[in-house]
């Protein structure tokens, strides 16, 4: 293995003008498959697989006079996408053929492709990803 010498710069705190150079021996930079698990022939997209291959939990609330269902709880697969998630909610609520408006957090409507674990890990509060839904349009 090659070893590298780095540089670091400071100045000292008697005198203004003096600069100190000290050297530090580096380690050499492991190659990006070593780091994976699994090792250097994974391929990324199994490794986004095993990182989505997970429950996820998801707190239902209701906007205007969208119908309750009787658990607002539910844990889903991580591997899910949005648009499966909505097309089970649609499901559960007997609204198969009705438009259904699903929100994050009261603020936007994810992609149909996003998958529930990276929503999930992008904006969960506490140990949950809350999720609002409206039969209209609520926010815009």
């Amino acid at each position: 293995t090659q070893s590298t010498w780095g540089v670091a710069a400071g100045y000292l705190p008697d005198q203004s003008n003096s600069v100190v150079l000290s050297f530090t021996k580096r380690q050499p930079k492991q190659k990006r498959g070593d780091t994976m698990e699994g090792g250097p022939n994974v391929t990324v997209a199994e490794q986004l697989q095993q990182f989505r291959d997970r429950k996820v939990m998801l707190q239902l609330y209701t906007i205007g006079n969208a119908p309750e269902l009787k658990t607002m709880k539910f844990k889903v697969p991580g591997d899910w996408k949005w648009s499966t998630m909505v097309g089970n909610l649609k499901r559960l609520t007997k609204r198969e053929n009705d438009e259904l408006f699903v929100y994050l957090h009261q603020h936007f409507e994810p992609c149909p492709d996003d998958f529930i674990a990276d929503l999930f890990d992008c904006y969960k509060l506490g140990e949950t990803l809350n999720v609002y839904y409206s039969l209209e349009v609520a926010y815009s």
